[in-house]
């Protein structure tokens, strides 16, 4: 039997014993990004096994109002409306909490599969304070916002849930280097980042920890870059039978199998054309904002560069970045007027982002999209060809649109799709929908990091219970594809 007929069989027998078993656990995660990974997992396993799984969605968790407020929404008429929402990590381990849904209090549902994207203001490397002790011994300490939310993840796990897989996600500042030891510290703790911190606690409640370091446009050659740590872990009594080498090589075959499958797209297929009317809808709902008109804005701008030009850090910031694209800065004038009324979203920019376009040398309109994050000061602008990490407050500008990327085109570009419900994005604040985008997690390594962790369910479940496969027990399923692609459809769907 081949190795690729084994696996198969076996992933047949767990989803067929276990098509009714798991309750799912969304812990500050992206934006119920991970929902949506499921329903295509659903999809996928029905299409392959012909298996329907029935994975309940039992809790969610987030401390923002503006976050609450969007998962409330985007899961009106689905299966997961009436899933409890409960407010802080902190209260996963207390007998009882506020659920936001109801308004009542509620015990804390439990779960077999977690996912935690634990705030990572405290770490991240565009905090200027997460080079400061405290933020590089967050987890240790279990302080700030960082570490008591993961300290709550581990109340959860030792006191309320028989979590049997979970998934934490951070930022590549997670794994920064500890700062020195304190008088009293454990010298256990040397050199311990908190992403080692992390592997050690949870191995203390009885978690196998593996991390896999995600960047899409390298493993999965997507046109968008967002470097996380993916942290699959699995109850160590779960695993006991399978010995330590083949669980890493099991998940490195299972996690390349996938990035060898995953085809890229073209930037095109993330954004709209400028005719497409949910732009046009989105420059209508802004129409009363801070939208400036052609001529003011250009006569601003101008003004605003010679006035500037006597500020020596701003203009010799602006001087050297023309330098470097061979352009003289007090002769570049930006977009023309016509330009300024053919594309609307340029009268979306202020005087001070028409400069640093002009500097950078682009034109207006150009051939090929070169995004540009117009929230960074001048001296970190760059010219690239695909897409940086989308963060929170990211003004991107595209160079083949004249215009920056909608909140709806943040969350494609994170491969984000709430299926028939996606375009209820487009009734929530445009930028509010940009931020969280920018705190979503990305689908695809989410979904790499699902499977990886799956297969080592998938094969201690064998390993227990003797299985050589094939197993009759997938004879009995008898359920049609058209009776289940409807349902699919709803990515809320259980």
């Amino acid at each position: 039997m081949s190795l690729t007929e084994s696996l198969y069989n076996e992933w047949e027998y767990y989803l067929t014993v276990h098509k009714d078993s798991h309750s799912l656990a969304t812990l500050c995660a992206g934006s119920e990004c991970p929902m949506t990974v499921k329903a295509a997992f659903k999809r996928a396993v029905f299409n392959v096994f012909n298996i329907k799984i029935s994975w309940g969605h039992n809790l969610r968790v987030d401390h923002s109002d503006k976050k609450i407020n969007f998962i409330k929404d985007m899961s009106i008429g689905t299966s997961s409306e009436k899933t409890p929402l409960i407010k802080k990590m902190e209260d996963l381990g207390s007998d009882e909490a506020v659920n936001e849904i109801s308004g009542e209090l509620i015990e804390i549902p439990q779960s077999t599969i977690s996912w935690c994207g634990h705030p990572c203001t405290d770490v991240s490397r565009k905090n200027p304070n997460a080079k400061n002790s405290a933020n590089r011994t967050t987890v240790r300490d279990k302080s700030m916002r960082t570490g008591g939310a993961f300290g709550g993840l581990l109340l959860y796990y030792t006191l309320k849930s028989p979590v049997q897989l979970g998934f934490c996600e951070q930022v590549e500042g997670y794994n920064d280097p500890a700062p020195p030891l304190e008088e009293g510290d454990d010298p256990m703790f040397a050199n311990a980042t908190n992403l080692d911190i992390t592997i050690h606690e949870l191995s203390m409640a009885g978690y196998w920890t593996m991390v896999l370091k995600v960047n899409p446009s390298v493993v999965f050659n997507f046109k968008t870059s967002r470097t996380r740590f993916w942290m699959p872990h699995v109850q160590e009594s779960i695993l006991r039978n399978l010995p330590i080498d083949d669980r890493h090589e099991l998940v490195r075959d299972v996690f390349g199998h996938f990035a060898d499958s995953a085809e890229p797209m073209s930037i095109n297929e993330y954004l709209f054309d400028d005719w497409h009317p949910i732009v046009k809808a989105q420059y209508d709902q802004e129409a009363d904002g801070n939208v400036y008109s052609p001529s003011v804005l250009l006569a601003r701008s101008r003004k605003r560069k010679l006035a500037q030009a006597n500020k020596a850090h701003w203009a010799l910031e602006n001087s050297e970045m023309c330098e470097q694209q061979g352009l003289n800065w007090m002769e570049q004038r930006g977009p023309s007027l016509d330009a300024m009324e053919l594309f609307p979203g340029l009268q979306k920019l202020n005087p001070k982002q028409l400069d640093e376009l002009a500097s950078l040398g682009v034109e207006f309109l150009e051939k090929h999209c070169r995004p540009i994050d117009l929230s960074q000061s001048i001296s970190r602008l760059k010219l690239v060809d695909g897409f940086g990490c989308q963060s929170p407050q990211m003004i991107q500008y595209l160079t083949d649109r004249c215009r920056t990327t909608l909140g709806v085109e943040a969350m494609q570009l994170q491969n984000i799709h709430y299926g028939n419900n996606h375009y209820k994005l487009l009734e929530h604040n445009n930028t509010t929908v940009q931020d969280l985008a920018g705190n979503a997690f990305e689908a695809y390594s989410c979904a790499a990091s699902l499977l990886c962790g799956l297969s080592l369910l998938v094969k201690a479940f064998a390993i227990e219970n003797n299985f050589t496969g094939p197993t009759p027990l997938s004879q009995a399923t008898t359920l049609s594809r058209e009776s289940v692609g409807e349902e699919c459809d709803d990515i809320w769907s259980s």
